[in-house]
């Protein structure tokens, strides 16, 4: 990102891509195709998830699958890569059982067999919202409310992607310093 048309120009020369938006599959395929470059998709989210993703990168391991410490269940609603890496980083640091619902992008990293689904408007959105047992909060985009059921707790997490700039304040940087602070309030809800 932001290197210009000099890192294209270097592009075949890289071990493995790191994709981090749905977008970005496509033109990681085809490096692959040409090049012979694998690709990885995720989002570096939190400390634990992190060093996943590195030691993944690296190909020392793969990424852990793990037993939900509780039944409650937190959704999270968002692009593909970006919802099903937060679900990672959530589960790493807490044990807390979490469900994507991939409402953006490609359906292709989406994982049935762990519950995520991917749902391309609003109305299946609502639709996986439905089927989904002992959900204790939704973390999305604030619009997301609006198809939320008001006795669940909601964490926002506003996308520049879906709201634009109207909740810019309010935008967590899960990658850098806001981390801390957001996962805190996953713990905070999880607890009530």
């Amino acid at each position: 990102m932001n290197g210009g048309v000099e890192a294209f120009e270097n592009a075949e020369n890289a071990d493995v891509n790191l994709v981090l938006t749905s977008g970005g599959i496509e033109p990681a395929k085809l490096l692959l195709e040409m090049c012979g470059i694998p690709f990885i998709c995720g989002i570096p989210y939190g400390n634990a998830y992190s060093r996943e993703l590195a030691g993944k990168i690296k190909g020392k391991n793969s990424l852990k699958s793990r037993e939900p410490r509780t039944e409650d269940t937190f959704v999270v609603i968002g692009e593909t890569i970006s919802a099903l890496s937060l679900k990672h980083a959530i589960e790493s640091e807490t044990g807390i059982n979490v469900i994507c619902i991939c409402a953006e992008g490609s359906k292709e990293p989406v994982d049935n067999k762990s519950g995520d689904v991917f749902a391309d408007c609003e109305d299946a959105v609502a639709a996986a919202l439905q089927k989904i047992k002992n959900i204790k909060a939704v973390i999305a985009d604030p619009y997301y409310k609006l198809i939320c059921s008001k006795d669940t707790a909601f964490i926002d997490l506003p996308h520049r992607g879906f709201s634009g700039r109207i909740f810019e304040n309010s935008m967590y940087d899960l990658c850098g310093n806001d981390w801390n602070d957001f996962i805190g309030k996953v713990k905070e809800v999880s607890e009530c």
